[in-house]
């Protein structure tokens, strides 16, 4: 299932790696909020997600997707 991405993002960048664009937002789901994760590092061509408790650690990894992106790690491999 794919996320909505909402406008309201604190950064939109183009990984230049895998050609995708990486968004950084504030998390919006209830659960993931009671965790303490109130970030969200999303690749927009993809829908992979992942989530942080700090904004800097969301930032931190946004350059780099196919580190956490299931769909640009098939894509790395595929160049390999």
């Amino acid at each position: 299932m794919r996320r909505r991405i909402k406008r309201d993002f604190v950064q939109r960048r183009l990984c230049r790696k895998t050609r995708t664009h990486v968004v950084v937002q504030r998390e919006d789901c209830p659960d993931a909020l009671a965790d303490g994760l109130k970030w969200t590092t999303i690749c927009e061509e993809h829908g992979g997600v992942v989530s942080h408790m700090t904004q800097k650690a969301a930032l931190e990894w946004a350059p780099h997707p196919d580190e956490w992106c299931p769909f640009c790690q098939e894509r790395e491999g595929e160049c390999d």
